[in-house]
C-alpha cells in the first residue's frame, strides 16, 4: 500500500536523486498529482504487478493505490487469520456468509456449510480447528461463488476439493480463516488452534445482543499474550436493539482500553475508514472495529475490503532473502504439524506450516521428536497446498506485498 503525495511522499521525493527532474516534469505537466500516479502505474505495468486506486482525497491531493504482484496459478499470497470468540457469538456464521457467499436466514443456514461432523450439526457448536478461504483477484474482487450447498449433511471431501481448487485457481491472495471452538469445554483445541497454526491476525467476534461475555476476554487474552494483532467483528446488530449495542460497544471500549490490553478501538463505518484502518494496523494499538449483520448484510462490505488489505506478518518477521542468511541457512527445511489424517489407498496424510526452506516432493526429511527425543527419516511423495496439487516442489516466498506509507 502507497500513499501518493502528501508530506511522506514529498519528504522521499526529495532524497532522490533525480528530485529536480520530478519537480520540473510533475509541474509542466500542470498536474502532479496525476503525473505520478501515471508514474507509478507504469512502474507498476513494468515490474509484473496490478495497481488498484483505494482512495483518492482531494482536500489533502493524495492518493491510496496498492500494488500486488501478479500470481500465477498455484501461486499466491496467503494470509491467516483466527477466529476467536465466545459460544454462539457467530463465529462460523460470519465464515460462511464470508466464504460460501451466500447470507444467513438467521437460524444457523450459513454455519451448516462449514461443519464436518454429524454431532456438529445437531448441536450447532464447533469443536474442531476448522479452515476456510476467502480468495481475492488481482484487482481485489472476492473470487467465491455461492455452492448452493443442501444444509442437512455436511459437505463431501469431494465437494469440498473442488470449491477450494477453483478458489485457489482464480485468486492472487487466499485469506485463510482458522475457525476455533468457542466452548469452554474445548480451550485446549482454541490454544493449540493459536499456536500450531500460527495465525498472523485474529478476528474477535463479539455477539451484539451478548456482549463481551464468557470465553471472549479469556480468548482476547490469549492473542494477547501471544503478540497477534486483534481486529473486532460485532454480530447480529439487526436483531439487536440500540440502547443494548450500545452497552456491548462501550463495555469493549472498556476493555481495550484497559491497561492490560491498552488498545486504541477504531469503528470502521465508510470505505475511508477501511482504507485508514489498512495503513495503521500495523501498529499493534490499533483495534478495527466492524459491526455487521449475516442476515442483510450490512457492512459485510467492509469487511471484505479490510481483508483484502491484510498483509502476512511473516513477510516482515522472516525474509529468506536476506543476505544475513548463510546458504544452509536457506535450504533448512522447518515444517511445523498440526494435523495427520489416514486416506484410503493413499496412506498416512500430514498437514502443517512450512517455516522455511524448500519442500519438494520424491525426497526425504527427518521427522520428529517421538517420545524419545530422536527423529527418524521419512519420504515427501506429493505436496498440496490448500487442497490444490503441486508438482515438483513448495517454495516459501515472502515479501509478495510490502506494506509502505509514502514512497
Amino acid at each position: 500500500m502507497y500513499t501518493i503525495g502528501g508530506e511522506t511522499w514529498n519528504s522521499i521525493l526529495k532524497n532522490s536523486t533525480d528530485y529536480e527532474e520530478l519537480l520540473k516534469d510533475s509541474t509542466e505537466s500542470g498536474d502532479s498529482l496525476k503525473y505520478f500516479v501515471e508514474m507509478v502505474q507504469k512502474i507498476a505495468e513494468n515490474q509484473n504487478l496490478t495497481f488498484q486506486e483505494l482512495r483518492k482525497n482531494e482536500e489533502k491531493q493524495t492518493v491510496d493505490v496498492m500494488l500486488r504482484q501478479v500470481s500465477h496459478e498455484k501461486d499466491f499470497i496467503e494470509v491467516r487469520v483466527a477466529v476467536i470468540g465466545n459460544v454462539d457469538a457467530g463465529k462460523s456464521t460470519v465464515l460462511g456468509v464470508l466464504t460460501h457467499a451466500e447470507l444467513d436466514n438467521g437460524r444457523g443456514y450459513a454455519r451448516q456449510k462449514l461443519f464436518r461432523h454429524r454431532h456438529e450439526l445437531e448441536s450447532g457448536r464447533t469443536s474442531a480447528v476448522g479452515s476456510e478461504i476467502l480468495g481475492f483477484d488481482d484487482k481485489g474482487g472476492v473470487v467465491n461463488k455461492a455452492s448452493h450447498h443442501a444444509a442437512s449433511h455436511p459437505l463431501s471431501s469431494t465437494a469440498l476439493n473442488q470449491i477450494w481448487q477453483r478458489v485457489c485457481e482464480n485468486s492472487s491472495k487466499i485469506v485463510t480463516f482458522v475457525d476455533l471452538a468457542g466452548h469452554e469445554k474445548y480451550l485446549k483445541t482454541t490454544v493449540f488452534g493459536m499456536t500450531g497454526h500460527l495465525p498472523d491476525f485474529c478476528m474477535l467476534i463479539v455477539g451484539a445482543n451478548q456482549g463481551v461475555v464468557g470465553m471472549s476476554k479469556e480468548h482476547l487474552g490469549l492473542a494477547l499474550a501471544l503478540n497477534v494483532p486483534v481486529f473486532v467483528v460485532v454480530t447480529k446488530i439487526d436483531m439487536c436493539p440500540d440502547n443494548v449495542l450500545q452497552t456491548t460497544l462501550k463495555t469493549l471500549h472498556k476493555i481495550l482500553k484497559s491497561p492490560a490490553c491498552r488498545k486504541m478501538p477504531f469503528h470502521v463505518k465508510n470505505s475511508n475508514d477501511v482504507i485508514m484502518a489498512g495503513h495503521t494496523f500495523s501498529s499493534e494499538r490499533i483495534c478495527p472495529i466492524f459491526q455487521i449483520s449475516n442476515v442483510t448484510g450490512d457492512n459485510l462490505d467492509l469487511l471484505k475490503s479490510f481483508l483484502n488489505l491484510l498483509t502476512s506478518r511473516s513477510s516482515s518477521l522472516k525474509n529468506v532473502g536476506n543476505g544475513s542468511r548463510t546458504h544452509d541457512d536457506v535450504d533448512k527445511v522447518e515444517v511445523l504439524l498440526d494435523d495427520s489424517f489416514s486416506v484410503a489407498g493413499v496412506g498416512t496424510v500430514l498437514s502443517g506450516t512450512v517455516l522455511s526452506g524448500v519442500l519438494k516432493s520424491n525426497t526425504s526429511i527427518m521427522y520428529g521428536p517421538d517420545g524419545a527425543g530422536k527423529f527418524v527419516q521419512c519420504d515427501v511423495k506429493t505436496l498440496q497446498r490448500r487442497r490444490l496439487h503441486l508438482v515438483g516442489k513448495l517454495v516459501i516466498r515472502v515479501n509478495f506485498e510490502r506494506r509502505r506509507r509514502g514512497g
